[in-house]
């Protein structure tokens, strides 16, 4: 089969190697849609090491072609989505039920190959049904879904209250319409291209600022008459949206910090903490969320195609991670499609 293995860093090479085989209780899936995560692009950037030689990829949805022995709940045939990594199940995390921080965590597309393949093998328990009527093409963007649901889970949104997102890449526009669907009275957008803007208004947004020409803050309060929101999902992980969010929290508001965090924040505002009573929560991948991952795919009402820019095959893989890489043609979600 053909497969993406990185060797180093923005060393991308697609070669031939041989299909996995199952075993046990592994499932063997052929990969119809992969996107390409900002997990995937600190990988390719060499942010985050692995071992040369790796298979990439790990948002990813697909058919079920073989399965193991003790395979019991999936048939050759099934349409499915796979989580993105799993536990050991025997550490002390695992038994506690904390399988994200497991001490010896698979992650697929960095401690075991991944998806940027046409065919990926992976624990039973990882692999998730799909409707007839979803697509491919959604459902790739599960493991994403799943951790937006998880996170809301922690700060449990309450009807009628407001809200803003900062940060209108992949994950910030899905955490969007999840606020939405929550039945928030108001849902604000905070971000830096126009065309992410003009799409958060298509998909439900109040209020979208540009947080390059305008002045957000002032923006939000005068919205929200000098009160601040309820509840601020920071999805761009920098230290200048962290504190962007922190300043327009209400008194006693929670931060929700959903993007992925690599290094300390600096001039981090933590005298707010004190002074507004503002509740900071931290927020880590879907696991135990997949279940209502499928339900509410199943349903159609979650907009996921519109967050795709643009489609590859697997053997123009490189070109998606370039464009990634330089914020090229206002690449939002790159979907690549290995057996299509």
């Amino acid at each position: 089969m053909k497969a993406a293995r990185l060797y180093g860093p923005r060393d991308l090479r697609i070669e031939e190697v041989p299909v996995p085989e199952v075993a046990g209780d592994q499932v063997l899936v052929q990969m119809h849609s992969v996107g390409i995560c900002g997990t995937d692009l600190l990988v390719y950037r060499g942010d985050l090491p692995v071992r040369p030689g790796t298979i990439l990829g790990h948002e990813c949805a697909g058919v079920v072609a073989a399965t193991g022995p003790d395979v019991q709940r999936h048939r050759v045939g099934d349409r499915v989505f796979v989580e993105a990594g799993w536990g050991c199940g025997s550490c002390v995390y695992c038994r506690r039920g904390l399988i994200l921080h497991c001490t010896h965590k698979a992650s697929l597309g960095r401690t075991v190959d991944g998806a940027f393949a046409e065919y990926v093998a992976v624990p039973e328990r990882v692999v998730h049904p799909i409707a007839e009527n979803v697509p491919f093409d959604d459902a790739q963007s599960a493991s994403t879904i799943g951790s937006a649901i998880r996170a809301l889970g922690h700060i449990r949104p309450t009807v009628g209250d407001s809200a803003a997102v900062v940060g209108s890449g992949h994950a910030g526009l899905i955490l969007m319409q999840l606020l939405r669907l929550s039945g928030l009275q108001w849902v604000a957008m905070v971000g830096t291209r126009e065309k992410r803007l003009e799409l958060a208004r298509e998909l439900g947004a109040d209020l979208v600022v540009d947080a390059r020409s305008d002045n957000p803050v002032e923006k939000v309060l005068e919205a929200t008459e000098g009160l601040g929101v309820d509840l601020v999902g920071e999805a761009a992980a920098t230290d200048s949206s962290l504190d962007l969010s922190m300043q327009i929290a209400a008194f006693g508001g929670t931060v929700l910090a959903f993007g992925i965090y690599e290094q300390a924040v600096k001039g981090f505002r933590a005298p707010d903490l004190y002074r507004k009573e503002i509740r900071l929560v931290g927020s880590k991948g879907g696991f135990g969320a997949y279940e209502a991952t499928s339900q509410l795919l199943g349903r159609g009402i979650l907009r996921i195609r519109p967050l795709i820019s643009h489609y590859f095959p697997l053997d123009e893989l490189a070109e998606g991670f370039r464009m990634m890489d330089e914020k090229a043609q206002d690449a939002l979600r790159i979907v690549v499609r290995p057996c299509q």
